[in-house]
């Protein structure tokens, strides 16, 4: 009987501690310092979270652009720290969660600004806390079910960026990993999921221009490690 009532006991604490978590999914505002200590910053570098899954080690994990992370000095910020924003006050860091993980993967950059490691598919993967999040299959008006290719020229596709939320336009046409949009960017929108219907097909990284997700994952399971084996959270 103390035995049962210990198991019990502990499963209500962890599901009181797993109701405490933040979701997150496509769509949430990533915040991060550049490698400045929280109580020093002055200045908060904001993008969008493209997905969140889990990767084939079982790893809770994101994934959004590799240029929010690196600047035209040469300068990028493995490890760096990744936090929410405060509710209702945009770039705000929330410091009562803390940081929510860390940036364990940075890729090179995209053909229009290459970033230290030259001319990529401008992706990063973040280490999440599962502690502190839990991962959302939607966050606001966008759902994200499954992966898919992007669809042909003329197909009907939307976006959804933490700053300027969720807009709509159509496909123009595809050049190797990358596809061109009549979607536009605002800053804090890099990393935008880019969704025909629910299905996740790029990361928008610049206004008008994507890379394909499939692409992207293609590539994490290539190199191995950290990443590579995602899949999408289906909570």
């Amino acid at each position: 009987m103390t035995a049962l009532l210990a198991a019990i006991a502990i499963t209500r604490t962890m599901t009181a501690h797993a109701d405490d978590r933040v979701a997150i999914g496509s769509g949430t505002a990533l915040l991060s310092l550049h490698g400045v200590p929280q109580q020093h910053s002055r200045f908060s570098y904001s993008c969008t979270l493209t997905a969140v899954g889990y990767d084939n080690a079982g790893r809770l994990i994101g994934i959004t652009n590799a240029h929010c992370f690196y600047d035209n000095f040469g300068d990028q910020w493995l490890y760096d720290a990744i936090y929410l924003e405060r509710p209702g006050q945009t770039g705000f860091i929330d410091v009562g969660i803390g940081p929510i993980g860390h940036v364990a993967v940075i890729g090179p950059g995209n053909p229009v600004a290459p970033g230290p490691s030259g001319v990529g598919l401008d992706y990063a993967v973040i280490v999440f806390d599962s502690t502190k999040v839990a991962p959302s299959a939607s966050v606001g008006a966008t759902p994200v079910t499954d992966i898919g290719p992007p669809p042909p020229p003329g197909a009907p596709v939307c976006r959804h960026g933490s700053r300027t939320g969720r807009t709509c336009g159509i496909m123009l046409g595809h050049s190797g990993p990358y596809f061109i949009t009549t979607l536009i960017e605002s800053p804090g929108d890099s990393g935008a999921p880019v969704l025909s219907g629910s299905t996740l097909i790029g990361t928008l990284w610049m206004t008008s221009t994507a890379t394909s997700i499939s692409a992207i994952l293609a590539d994490l399971d290539q190199i191995g490690g950290i990443g590579a084996g995602f899949h999408l959270a289906t909570r």
